[in-house]
């Protein structure tokens, strides 16, 4: 299941999926470390869960209301160091 920060109950983060799986099927996750990131990325940016389902977002798109949930700091414009961290806080 897809993470999101929208409030919808979904805000467990347990990595980055490296496929696609229909239901019931196997998923590898990428749990730390670092990953090239199919998308681009601002060297330097840390990067948080997104309210988009399966996104990820810098942290100046972060807004009330959302849980602050970090995956990890992009390293280039393409490697993202991946070390996710919830402390369980959402904005006000």
């Amino acid at each position: 299941m897809k993470s999101d920060n929208n409030g919808t109950g979904t805000r467990t983060v347990h990595g980055i999926s490296l496929n696609g799986a229909s239901l019931n099927q196997p998923v590898s996750i990428h749990k730390s470390g670092d990953i090239t990131i199919g998308a681009p990325l601002v060297a330097g940016t840390d990067y948080w869960l997104s309210g988009t389902a399966g996104g990820i977002c810098p942290r100046a798109d972060l807004v009330a209301g959302m849980d602050t949930i970090q995956i990890g700091i992009a390293k280039s414009t393409t490697v993202l160091s991946v070390d996710i961290q919830d402390p369980g806080v959402t904005l006000a």
